[in-house]
This record gives structure tokens, sequence and C-alpha cells, in this order.
């Protein structure tokens, strides 16, 4: 990542001695001018969401942290703004790069090598084959960040009781959820495995499907979250200020209920396909939404002794 993120900001910089050595210097700050930003804006700010996906995994690591209050915070709004001013930072410099005029007729004809040609043209063939490397290995990241997220979603469900108690289990040295990772291997696995058989094309649909199912899945989790939290502090502030115990998550489920509007009714365009198993990912998600729901009551109607303790195991104060 490292490696990338020095790339990118040599590719900028590279395209920011380009440009001010030339004669047309005024168009700098074109890219910020409203009327590039006014079209199709709803439809961009979809892609913002999902580009900014992940930062909310500071929070699942809390229990992992020595001082939760203070660091995870300051991770999370740490890691938000450098995502802003990075992405900002590269966005606007290969608009510069290809000209405003011209960024949509490029960004269509060349997705995929948008940026990669720009390495390759300012700092050479052997930059543009390492970030052809690196990106592969980005998506491994990915993929592992997302394998780390999700065992911790089955530890938890393991150590409060909802699944089977082996999840919660961890490794005797490490600490790390063990169990609910071989476990989690396991059924990806079995999911690609079954694409495989399906002869289901790895990127197309594999990559491009599961992406936009997970972005939206997550962007509903996140809207859950935000009512969650007013929900609980309704009664009971806990210390916590107007701020955070209103305002903020009410601003953030607003903002999030546009964005969940705008990827549903474009789903095409985010996951590049109209096949109707896309078109129904939001049903596949209401349908998930209400059997976890039913779950839930089961749980506090047959087994009250565990729904009573769901997420109190490491906040007893909570209680």
């Amino acid at each position: 990542m490292i490696a990338e993120v020095t790339i990118l900001l040599l590719m900028g910089v590279g395209i920011l001695h380009m440009v001010t050595e030339g004669p047309a210097k005024p168009v700098l700050f074109t890219p910020f001018g409203p009327s590039t930003l006014m079209p199709g804006l709803g439809m961009s700010l979809v892609f913002v969401v999902t580009a900014f996906i992940g930062f909310e995994a500071t929070a699942i690591f809390g229990e992992e942290a020595r001082d939760r209050g203070r660091t995870i915070p300051r991770a999370t709004y740490i890691a938000v703004v450098l995502i802003a001013l990075f992405y900002a930072f590269t966005t606007w410099t290969i608009v510069l790069y290809y000209g405003p005029d011209r960024i949509q007729e490029q960004a269509e004809q060349h997705t995929a090598t948008l940026y990669l040609a720009a390495v390759k043209a300012l700092l050479g063939q052997l930059a543009g084959h390492i970030m052809e490397g690196l990106l592969v290995a980005s998506l491994f990241a990915c993929a592992l960040s997302f394998h780390n997220t999700l065992n911790r979603y089955l530890f938890a469900a393991g150590r409060e009781g909802l699944l089977w108690r082996g999840l919660g289990r961890t490794h005797p040295h490490h600490h790390s959820p063990l169990y609910a990772g071989i476990v989690q291997t396991a059924i990806v696995m079995g999911a690609v495995g079954l694409f495989a058989l399906g002869g289901a094309d790895p990127y197309a649909v594999v990559f491009a499907w599961m992406g936009a199912f997970s972005s939206l899945g997550i962007l509903i989790l996140q809207l859950l979250v935000s009512m969650a939290v007013i929900a609980f502090f309704w009664r009971k502030s806990y210390g916590m200020s107007l701020w955070r115990r209103l305002i903020a998550p009410g601003l953030s489920a607003v903002g999030l209920a546009v964005c969940l509007v705008l990827m549903s009714g474009n789903l095409e365009l985010v996951s590049g396909s109209s096949s109707w198993i896309v078109q129904g990912f939001p049903w596949m998600l209401l349908a998930i939404g209400l059997a976890g729901a039913g779950i839930a009551l089961w749980v506090k109607a047959r087994k009250p002794e565990v729904y009573v303790r769901l997420g109190r195991t490491f906040h007893p104060e909570l209680g």
C-alpha cells in the first residue's frame, strides 16, 4: 500500500510540474469548478461511498486495542481524512493530465489503464509494471481485510452464543480468532468453487457482482448502526454528548439513506451487469435482514439469557 501511494503521489507531483511548466496555468483549478461537478453528482457519490467502505473496520478491532476509547476514534478520523485527501489529489491531477475537457472520454475508453498510462508516461515503464503487480497485491489485501473483518463477526457471534461457541475460541499463542478464520475460509472456498463450476468470469461476475452486493450490504449495515446508536442512547445518555448520541448519527443516517437509494437504483452501473440477479440484490438483502430479525425474536423468546448478554461480554457497564 505504501508503494502504491508513493507511486501515485509521485505521478501527481509529476503532473503538477508538467502543468505548471506549460502556458495554461489557469487550468489548475478548473476541475473544482461547479459546472464540472454538478452533472451526475448523485451517481458519483455512490462510487465515493464504495471507495470509503472499510474505514469502519477500526471499531471492529476495538477489543484488540490497548486504549480503544482513544486510539480507535483517532485511527478512524485519521483514516477518513487521509483517504479523502489522497483520493482528491490523485483525481484532481489525473484530470489535469488528460485535460478537463477530455477526461470523461479517456475514462470511458481506457477505464482499466487510465492511471497506469499516466504512471508509465511520467515515471517510466518500470514504475508501470510495478504498479500492475501492486494492483494484484491490493486485491489480495482487500480480500484479506474482508476476511479479517468477517472473522471478528463470526468470533463475536460464537462468543455470544448465537452460533457454535467454538467460533469464540482463539489461538493459544496469537489470540486471534482461529476457528472463526477456518470456518470463514471454508465458506469462501466453497462459494468460489461454486462460481468456478458454473464457469463464471472471475472479474466480471465474481469480483464485480460480489463487490456490488457487499457494498450495498455494508451500506445498509452502516445505516442500521446509525439508527441503532440513536435508539440505544434515547433513554439514557451514558455520559455521551448530544452531538455523539443524536446529531452525528442522525446526519449519518440521512446521508447513508440517500446513498442507499442511489446505489439501489444504479446497480447496473456499479456492478457492470444488467442481470436480473444483480437487480435482485436489494431484495436478497431485505430477506436476509428479515431472517435476522426473526432469529433475534426467536433467541429472545427461547434463549432469553443469551439475548440479555448480547453485546455485553466486553461491555458489562452497558447492562
